[in-house]
């Protein structure tokens, strides 16, 4: 069975990185540049995984994640935060608590399979 990932990323450039890499991973990926973009996706697709870039315009990774978890509260465990800045405390908290795994950017392939790799199983 095919699992579906959605690319948060505003990034166009890294979003295509980002969907190409899945895709040979075996997702079918699905970019998303706008938060109001994915809040529509979320609506025709169920996820595997969410790859949520922490710095968007006009919204936060942070408050993004929160509205998806909100709406679907199923989705806790499926996230991977990614960000070229440092986890504020914030984060962290939340990263320890839900166990979201973080990508540094900019990051190695390697890296980002070693992350991706444990939702492919589940």
């Amino acid at each position: 069975m095919k699992k579906f990932a959605l690319v948060i990323e505003d990034d166009e450039a890294l979003a295509d990185i980002f969907c190409v890499f899945l895709n040979k991973m075996g997702f079918e990926s699905i970019p998303a540049r706008l938060p109001e973009d994915a809040l529509s996706s979320l609506k025709e697709y169920l996820y595997d995984l969410i790859i949520l870039d922490l710095t968007l315009p006009h919204i936060s990774g942070v408050e993004l994640y929160r509205e998806i978890l909100e709406l679907r509260p199923d989705y806790r465990g499926k996230f991977v935060f990614t960000s070229g800045y440092e986890p504020s405390e914030e984060v962290s908290e939340i990263m320890e608590k839900d166990g979201v795994p973080f990508l540094q950017k900019p990051f190695q392939i390697a890296t980002l399979k070693k992350i991706i790799a444990p939702f492919l199983r589940n």
